[in-house]
């Protein structure tokens, strides 16, 4: 499953651009995610090309990084939220 995409209807390219535009993505992670997908892609369809251990380390960094943004730090937020409660933030100091 990817991020709420429960059913796997359609590319991959379009289920990152529904993502993208329901706001479940942005679109910074968006473009890395499709940029991964083009490297994904090359990698899995042309027994020509190469991809170097600096792009590959690259990529596994990125994919770490989406995930962390996307699941972990959100997940954060959420309880950070829930303990502090509604509107505490507004209040001065």
């Amino acid at each position: 499953m990817l991020l709420g995409e429960t059913e796997n209807n359609g590319t991959l390219a379009k289920r990152l651009r529904r993502l993208r535009d329901s706001g479940k993505i942005d679109a910074r992670l968006y473009s890395g995610a499709n940029q991964l997908r083009m490297v994904r892609n090359d990698a899995a369809h042309d027994l020509s090309v190469v991809v170097s251990k600096d792009d590959a380390r690259d990529c596994l960094e990125f994919v770490e990084a989406i995930s962390v943004n996307v699941f972990v730090l959100d997940r954060k937020f959420q309880e950070f939220t829930k303990r502090s409660g509604a509107g505490r933030g507004s209040q001065a100091s």
